[in-house]
Formats: structure tokens, sequence, C-alpha cells
């Protein structure tokens, strides 16, 4: 036997021996297309259903082909015997965080609301009365966030409530006590329903180049689970607010929690925000309450296809939009692997009126999962912060076979414990909305390959 021979028998008895790896999934994109997907690398190839079949008998057979040595170099091919755990975990330490990292802090200055949005996970939890935020705590918070910040190139801080408009006095107390600490250190935002925005709040947001996140569900007729606490409707206050922002030249987006009342208006949604001027809008999927009321989630498969349509439509207007884009798409398309969904996971620090600090400002009406503010906090000395490390898609062994841990990023936290009484557990309706997301990146990804050799046949 010659070398050539013998190099050819190596390769028979390893392909022999090869199989799909487990993080290798198989979908269905046409009835003559497949797709193999590697839920680790974010890897895709497609495959017409003979090209498929002729993979696996050329495998069983032990012979090589052109596409058997395109899915050996991806490592979509691996040995038989594959120790599937030992590679999540191997993945899972080169990615997780080791330690808490703060970058961003959600500020609230008051948990008081001028609005009874039903759906709300702040206001209509609360069985305290109202606290706002006195200049004594922002001290305290001020001198925290200064500190964390020495570790970081900048620093983003975002004013919540409630509605933090109601005690505008502290927001820009603390906006310019940071920025008199560190100049340009500090990025500022603020989450608000607009109806107290006045015309000097406004031209101080510019003067501080705060960025504005808009509460706004859709025109009038949809918009009307967002009512002031007399019950009668905020949507034309929150229009004048954003007309104020405007005119001031405030940079603003907007902030649409999504229901069962305006999930099918979800692309229609987008186009209302262009023709408002908007080039920016967050989808919040809803916060679910424990127990059903009209406020309950959509269908998640169905949720799925109407927020990918209004994807679309934002791709094609040019506008940036946030809940597919910016957390699924641009994972998948970049081939990165999203680790974390959500900024609780060892990067956020949440700031109460009533002293206390922690990893989510969701939790902050039940008192779970929070400390008390001191001046000395050391995020990195925190047990409390490592423990958020422990969640997420790597983490969990029932993750290990979903072919969505790749862009999925663990979810809400807070929406699983409200389902669940669990933190970083597998959850039913998160996965099945994930997944379906998936299989619409997938095909849409085969459209615009597709697209891109018709167009390259064409000009050649």
């Amino acid at each position: 036997m010659n070398k050539s021979q013998s190099s050819e028998q190596i390769i028979r008895e390893k392909l022999a021996q090869s199989i799909l790896s487990p993080f290798v999934h198989l979908f269905n994109i046409d009835e003559s297309t497949k797709c193999l997907f590697n839920s680790l690398t974010l890897k895709k190839v497609y495959l017409t259903n003979k090209k498929y079949e002729k993979v696996l008998a050329n495998l069983s057979r032990g012979e090589s082909s052109k596409d058997i040595k395109e899915l050996m170099k991806l490592n979509f091919l691996v040995p038989q015997g594959f120790d599937e755990e030992k590679v999540l975990e191997a993945v899972a330490a080169s990615l997780l965080r080791k330690s808490p990292q703060t970058n961003l802090a959600y500020i609230l200055v008051t948990d008081f609301c001028n609005f009874r949005c039903g759906y709300c996970f702040i206001e209509n939890s609360l069985k305290a009365p109202n606290t706002v935020m006195s200049k004594d705590l922002a001290d305290k918070v001020i001198n925290v966030l200064v500190n964390e910040a020495k570790q970081v190139p900048e620093y983003r801080v975002t004013f919540y409530g409630g509605e933090p408009f109601s005690n505008s006095e502290i927001v820009f107390y603390i906006v310019e006590k940071l920025e008199a600490a560190s100049k340009g250190k500090f990025l500022f935002s603020c989450v608000t329903n607009g109806s107290l925005i006045t015309e000097d709040i406004a031209l101080k947001l510019k003067q501080h180049n705060v960025t504005v996140g808009l509460s706004l569900d859709g025109w009038a007729n949809i918009d009307k689970n967002r009512v002031f606490t007399d019950g009668k409707e905020t949507f034309y206050s929150a229009l004048k607010g954003l007309a104020l922002l405007k005119e001031a030249g405030v940079n603003t987006g907007i902030s649409c929690t999504i229901t069962k009342q305006n999930y099918e208006h979800a692309e229609e949604i987008i186009e209302f925000i262009q023709k408002l001027g908007i080039r920016t809008i967050g989808f919040n999927l809803l916060t679910r309450l424990k127990e059903p009321s009209e406020f309950e989630v959509p269908d998640p498969k169905q949720l799925a296809h109407h927020l990918f349509a209004a994807y679309l439509k934002a791709k094609e207007l040019h506008m940036f939009e946030d809940r597919i884009d910016n957390r699924r798409a641009n994972y998948f398309f970049k081939e990165i692997f999203h680790i974390y969904d959500c900024p609780a996971f060892g990067q956020l620090l949440f700031f109460s009126p009533t002293g206390t600090v922690g990893p989510c400002h969701a939790f902050y009406p039940s008192g779970k999962y929070q400390i008390p503010i001191k001046d000395d906090l050391k995020v990195q000395e925190e047990p409390l912060f490592y423990k958020w490390l422990e969640m997420g898609t790597l983490k969990n062994k029932e993750c290990m076979r979903c072919a969505a841990i790749g862009i999925c990023g663990g979810g809400c936290a807070y929406d699983i414990y409200v389902k669940t009484g669990q933190l970083g557990i597998k959850e039913d309706y998160f996965c099945t909305f994930q997944n379906e997301i998936l299989k619409l990146l997938i095909s849409y990804n085969f459209l615009m390959e597709t697209q891109k050799t018709k167009t390259a046949k064409t000009k050649s």
C-alpha cells in the first residue's frame, strides 16, 4: 500500500466513525432544501435533500465528498462518543463572566407614577406608599457609581420609575454631579411616559445629552392599556411630550410593550413610529402576571412571526429595532454566541428610592435580591451579584440540546421567576418564542443567500 492509499484509508476509517455533532440541528427550508445549523458556532450549511441523503450515505461508507469536507472543516462532523457536556463546559468557561463588572445603572428616582398601565410590574406590585429618592440617598448612589465607573471606559445611567420626571429635580441633580465627577465617562438615558415633559425639562435633557425612551404602545386605538390614575387616556399627553422632545432636539426612541392588544399590529407600529419622525424602537415582551388576565401574553409562535415582520419592516425603513434585530439577528448573522440577553447577569446595578441596590429592578416591589446601598459598595465583593452570574443557557444542561441556545441569552430572570418561582431555569414560553425566531432567521438567511447568488449570476 502506497502513501496515498494509506492516507485515503485513514480518512475512510475516520469518516466511518464520524457523526453529525449533537449541536447540529436540521431544519427544512422548503420541500427540496435543508439547513444544518450549529447551535454553538451559529454556522449554517444549506443542502438540497438529495445532497443531504448523499452525505449520510457517504458517511456510512466512509467516503469523502466536497460537502463532507466542508462539514468537517466547520466541525459539523465529530467522532462517535463525542462528549457534548465537556464541550459545553469548555464553551461556558471561555465565554461566561468570571466576576460581575457593571457598566450600566438603573436608578429608580421614584416609584410613583401618574399612569396606571394595567400590565406594569412596578406600580401594580407595590404595597407600601410611594417613595421618592432624597438627595442624601442620591449622594450615596453617586458615590457608588463614580467608584464603579473607574473600572470601565464608559458607564451608562438610565433613570427609571415610576415616572422619573415626577422627581425631575433628583434626575438632574444626579446627572450634574456625575458629569462634574467624570466628564464624558457617563452616558445618560431616561425611560418616561412623556406626560410630565415640559419645555424646560426638554431643554435640560438636550443640554446634558440625555437620550429618552418614550413609552408608547401604538396609536390611540391600541394604546388603551396605558391610562392616568383617574382612568383617562394618555395617548395625546405622550404625543405632546414627544413633540417637546423633538423640538428641543433630544435623541428620542420609543419603548413599546407588546401585549395581546397590539402584537398583531407590530409591523404597522413600526410604520407609525417612523411617521412620527422616530427611528429607534424597542419592543418589550410583556412581563407576565402570575394569574391569567387580559394582559396575558400572546401565543409565542404567533408573537415571533409578528415581531419578525416588524424587524423586516424596520430594516426596510432603515430604523433601529432592538428585540429581534439587535438581540437576535445581530448575533445570528455575525455568528457570535449570545451569552446574556439581559445586563442583570453581571453588568447592571439598580438603585431603588428606598435605599436598596440589586441586579434587577423588576424585583424591587418584592424586596428580593436587594441589599442596602452603602458608600463603599464593591460589587465584586457581594455574593448577590455572583449568584446572578450562575444563570443563563450555558449554565443549564437542559438547554444543551436546544437549537436556539446560541441566540437566546437566557431570557428574563424575573419573568421566569414569576411563572416558576425559580431563577435561571428553562421556561417553555420563552424557549418556544426563541426557537420560532431561529427558524425565521434561518429561512430569511437562505432567501438572502439565494438572492445574492442570482444577482451574481446575472452580473456575470
